[in-house]
């Protein structure tokens, strides 16, 4: 009897979490129609990946790509959730905010997508694995998509949270990356778990980079009203590099972990 419980519990919750997904996707497509932006679909090894674009994209040699942070993760401290679409898109909110027109949001793995497109799609890569090289490989494969696609030589790579810890990954690999630009961003992944004195994620520390990531421009901004990633984690990233004359760390003032990121200007963006 009780399994059977249980059973009805777990169907209940996950009927549950998947409406509060298609809601909160339903909200950014309504949003992005209002902006005249629409969204697709990538296919990659692993994942299908939502991307949204400008109707009216502009042709470009170097193209700006917003990567949105960890999104809905965990319900609790302790309890992940069953579906990771953000309840709030800040990255998405960073892109629109943005003057530019040769600009690509893209969606981590899993998040905004749903039903035959949610394949493959464990908890594991929303929670613990979020960073691991199976959501590298997938957005570096979808990096080579929109390179082709729309005829890009160079990228921005602008990642909110957790989006900022992929955007230098990708860069270390990549050599058509001219600037990464993270936003609250657990860059230093080892002393961010050390920090809330929680496990360590499968992740490569892109501190440890140092030599690969230290001929790359970087700007990275902190909240200094952030308590999930403060300065301190930063620093801690920055004294990992013997040159960081390549490395910009601006603190905003007032903005916690996730506000008001959206109000955010990035000068710094090439346009076409």
């Amino acid at each position: 009897m009780s399994q059977i419980i249980i059973f009805i519990f777990l169907l209940v919750f996950s009927g549950c979490a998947t409406k509060r997904a298609h809601q909160s996707n339903a909200q950014m497509i309504k949003m992005l129609k209002k902006k005249s932006w629409h969204c697709n679909i990538s296919s990659t090894t692993k994942f299908d990946l939502n991307y949204c674009i400008p109707n009216d994209l502009t042709s470009s040699k170097v193209f700006n790509i917003f990567i949105e942070g960890d999104g809905f993760s965990w319900v609790t401290k302790s309890e992940p959730s069953l579906n990771p679409t953000p309840k709030n898109h800040v990255a998405l909110d960073i892109a629109l905010n943005q003057s530019i027109k040769n600009k690509i949001y893209i969606s981590r793995p899993c998040q905004n997508v749903f039903d035959k497109n949610f394949r493959n799609c464990d908890v594991n890569y929303w929670t613990n694995k979020r960073l691991s090289n199976d959501v590298i490989f997938s957005l570096n494969e979808f990096l080579d998509f929109a390179k082709k696609k729309y005829h890009i030589q160079k990228f921005h790579l602008i990642g909110y949270s957790g989006g900022g810890v992929t955007s230098l990954l990708l860069a270390a690999n990549r050599n058509d990356v001219k600037l990464v630009v993270t936003i609250a961003s657990n860059i230093d992944t080892d002393a961010w778990t050390t920090y809330h004195k929680i496990s360590t994620l499968d992740v490569i520390n892109p501190a440890n980079l140092s030599e690969k990531l230290s001929k790359i421009k970087q700007i990275h901004y902190v909240g200094q009203n952030d308590q999930n990633i403060p300065l301190s984690i930063f620093q801690s990233y920055l004294h990992k590099f013997q040159e960081t004359y390549n490395i910009k760390v601006i603190s905003i003032e007032n903005n916690t972990h996730s506000c008001c990121w959206d109000k955010l200007l990035l000068n710094e963006l090439e346009t076409p």
